[in-house]
């Protein structure tokens, strides 16, 4: 088995949740390109709608804004004005669901994010997380700790290229 490389410091792991947590915003924005499954849940927001991902406590928080047919993204400080709020309770809640080592179902159950603002989509919320992180996993993490997906509507390499090269965080 190889090595576990773990987050440390508290600062390390600000740090490295945030980088998930954009990741994560960079998945979400690809997977509405691409797969009907995610686009289905975001038309179904009113103009304007926010999603916001952070963790409870700390400061930054990714927005993602449904303006049109597109999503933008960026970074602020705090809650952003109406919307659904996915937060994370505890930073190492966070490591655990970000690093794949568990899914947002297992995640939602087990009571490591809160979701607030829209508690009747709450589930299609979460199972659109899950099909975002399924995307954004490696073969070995699906295998290993996600359980794969029936089917992918476009190939996994696809949705990892546009969510590196076109997700930018304003």
């Amino acid at each position: 088995m190889g090595k576990q490389y773990h987050a440390k410091s508290k600062r390390f792991k600000r740090l490295f949740v945030l980088h998930k947590v954009s990741r994560l915003a960079h998945g979400i924005r690809a997977c509405y390109r691409y797969d009907s499954r995610v686009q289905r849940v975001i038309n179904g927001l009113p103009e304007g709608f926010d999603i916001c991902v952070g963790i409870l406590g700390h400061s930054h928080t990714v927005v993602i804004t449904k303006i049109g047919d597109e999503l933008h993204c960026k970074m602020t400080d705090g809650y952003a004005a109406g919307g659904i709020y996915i937060y994370f309770k505890n930073m190492e809640g966070a490591i655990q669901v970000l690093r794949n080592r568990i899914s947002y179902l297992q995640a939602y159950t087990q009571s490591y994010i809160v979701i607030e603002g829209g508690t009747e989509r709450a589930i299609d919320f979460v199972n659109m997380l899950l099909i975002v992180q399924n995307y954004m996993a490696t073969a070995r993490q699906r295998r290993r700790y996600l359980g794969e997906l029936s089917e992918f509507e476009v190939p996994v390499g696809k949705i990892r290229r546009y969510a590196f090269f076109r997700g930018w965080i304003a």
